[in-house]
């Protein structure tokens, strides 16, 4: 799974729309659809720290480092 599909993954799981999540990190929602598509794929560490808080889940279940989302 790309970081973009994890990302999606668990926004749809906790029942975020990309608005709702985009306000929580502090980027456009755009933002969101494009790292969730592949077309951004290098996030900033900040962005990706926020997303993960938002999100309740590891900075490196989104990078792909673990398959665990707690690790």
């Amino acid at each position: 799974m790309t970081t973009g599909q994890r990302i999606k993954h668990m926004r749809q799981m906790h029942g975020m729309t990309l608005q709702q999540l985009g306000d929580l990190v502090g980027v456009g929602k755009s933002t969101i659809r494009k790292w969730e598509e592949g077309i951004i794929t290098g996030i900033k560490a900040d962005s990706l720290s926020k997303l993960a808080t938002a999100l309740r889940c590891s900075p490196n279940y989104l990078v792909g480092t673990t398959e665990d989302p707690a690790l």
